[in-house]
């Protein structure tokens, strides 16, 4: 396993974004799109406990750079996005829409 820490879900962090969907499945869970087996040995499903966490706020959970994107986010308040291979380009420089800034301020 790599260096990978869980997040604390159920903590003040509104927008998850990171690479590696298959840190985040169990070993039992074959992923959707590259058919590969999930690595995480503790058998939790990190996606599915955010959902379940997430179940009753405006929360989306994306997979690709197109559901991103399209996420309204005057009816988003928190979001959950896994890269998966070709997603995100290296030295590729791109711009999030500004509405992704902080909705409030620590």
């Amino acid at each position: 396993m790599t260096g990978f820490r869980p997040l604390p879900f159920s903590g003040p962090c509104q927008v998850i974004l990171g690479g590696g969907r298959r840190e985040l499945m169990p070993k039992t869970v074959q992923d959707i799109e590259t058919k590969q087996a999930g690595r995480r040995g503790d058998g939790k499903n990190l996606i599915s406990v955010w959902k379940d966490l997430k179940k009753n706020a405006k929360a989306k959970y994306v997979t690709n750079r197109e559901g991103l994107l399209g996420i309204n986010t005057t009816e988003t308040d928190y979001v959950l996005g896994e890269c998966v291979p070709g997603w995100v380009k290296p030295n590729r420089s791109e711009s999030f829409p500004s509405s992704f800034s902080k909705k409030n301020q620590l």
